[in-house]
């Protein structure tokens, strides 16, 4: 009935995303002209691309001041406000360090690497339109820089459009790209795409074959091998992850879920009542603990418990479909299924309760897997496309079994089906829609776009 939580989609591996090194390389060809007969000023500037690669940056902060204030013209200004701005920027003040690339771009518009860094400042600041512009424009000025794709890619995870993440990363493999994260934030674009076994290859790749042990990466790991029904390899994961970071809420939460999913119901126990301290006013925490006792069999302290939950969030979708269940183990599936699809309502992608409507249906020995894309429009004027999987006899039936669905979404102001793809011949199954991807934004409303445009 629960979900995996997923936090730490951030900037954790700022220092060691695009190193001095690369930065050295693309700008300088462009900076040729402003150091020739400037050896002094060149000197100089030799000298705050060591600090900034030791990592010193008050220090040169402090210099850059004091030269700023000496030679506000000397030679090498556009390569002057570009090592002022990283160093602003990785001294924790990313908006005066996206002021320097701004200047440097009035000076230099054809600066790669000065839109590239801008970018990645915008990004960590999370304005991804603005970000998504300028990554755009670095590549298209350096478009063999492999670095700016890998860049891009993670700021379009972190955004949630995971489709034009993928899509960066592949660019980015096929120019050979060797960047660790590279394969982290592909294998969670995967993740919330519903390949786990693609995540699980790039998450591996990470984890295992590069050595990394971040507790993000060792999370999500594990989380996808919980998924995947690997819950004994999945607990280490998630242990480990918890020691690092033991007051990081998901961490505990997912790990509860493993727990729970192995039948280590006690232990499972003890992880959510943790998270409980940590956040008493959690409704996914007091979901979990419903969960729990469900597992045990006890439907009236579960119930207790989903009624807590939804004290704190009377949408708090999974917790719902746990009350679902409750209905259905009792015989009552009318009721079930009504709460099932508020459930839905709450959360479009809610597996559990697109498991319980199934349920409720007989088995049928011949079944077709259908991939249905659907378009449409929100009530605020936002264009979407998003997919959904489902088990008919034929297209006709899956497409009736798609709009039955659809009628709970009370989000949209239409939609319509754009295609309908038979994708495999399945056995002994129950029929209906059994997996709902996430929302792609296609054009959002007139009315943002305007905004981000003024």
């Amino acid at each position: 009935m629960t979900k995996a939580l997923k936090s730490g989609i951030n900037r954790r591996f700022v220092e060691g995303r695009v190193a001095v090194q690369e930065a050295d390389r693309l700008f300088l060809p462009e900076l040729g002209r402003t150091r020739r007969n400037a050896m002094p000023a060149s000197n100089r500037l030799n000298r705050f691309w060591r600090l900034l690669a030791e990592g010193k940056h008050e220090e040169l902060l402090s210099e850059v001041g004091q030269m700023e204030q000496a030679e506000p013209s000397a030679p090498g200004r556009e390569e002057l406000l570009f090592i002022w701005g990283v160093a602003l920027w990785r001294s924790g003040k990313a908006e005066e360090g996206s002021e320097k690339m701004r200047e440097l771009l009035k000076e230099n518009p054809r600066s790669a690497t000065a839109h590239l860094h801008w970018a990645n400042m915008l990004d960590e600041m999370e304005r991804f339109e603005e970000a998504d512009r300028h990554y755009a424009r670095a590549h298209e000025l350096a478009p063999n820089a492999s670095g700016i794709l890998v860049d891009w890619g993670i700021m379009l995870c972190r955004w949630g459009d995971h489709d034009r993440a993928v899509e960066k990363f592949q660019q980015a493999e096929r120019r050979l790209a060797d960047d660790d994260n590279l394969h982290l934030y592909w294998g969670v674009s995967l993740e919330s795409l519903g390949d786990m076994e693609g995540a699980r290859r790039k998450l591996e790749t990470y984890v295992v074959s590069r050595a990394r042990r971040e507790p993000f990466a060792l999370a999500r790991l594990g989380v996808v091998y919980s998924d995947l029904g690997m819950c004994e390899e999945a607990e280490p994961l998630l242990r480990e992850a918890v020691e690092a970071e033991p007051e990081e809420r998901d961490h505990l939460y997912n790990l509860a879920i493993c727990l729970k999913r192995l039948q280590r119901l006690e232990e499972a126990e003890t992880a959510a009542r943790r998270l409980i301290e940590l956040s008493p006013e959690s409704a996914e925490a007091w979901g979990l603990l419903g969960d729990i006792e469900f597992e045990r069999g006890d439907l009236e302290a579960a119930r207790q418990r989903y009624n807590r939950s939804l004290e704190l969030n009377p949408r708090e979708s999974y917790t719902l479909s746990g009350l679902a269940w409750i209905a259905f183990h009792l015989g009552d599936l009318a009721e079930a299924e009504r709460i099932s699809r508020i459930a839905l309502a709450c959360d479009v992608g809610n597996a559990s309760a697109l498991d319980l409507i199934r349920a409720a249906r007989p088995k049928v020995e011949r079944l077709a897997r259908y991939q249905v894309d659907i378009c449409g429009e929100t009530e605020d004027g936002a264009r979407f496309v998003k997919t959904m999987e489902c088990l008919a006899r034929n297209e006709e039936e899956a497409t009736a079994h798609v709009k039955a669905i659809q009628e709970v979404f009370s989000s949209e102001a239409w939609w319509e089906i754009e295609a309908i793809e038979l994708v495999e011949m399945v056995g002994d199954e129950r029929p209906g829609v059994c997996w709902i991807s996430d929302y792609s934004i296609l054009e959002k409303p007139a009315s943002e776009t305007e905004t981000d445009e003024g």
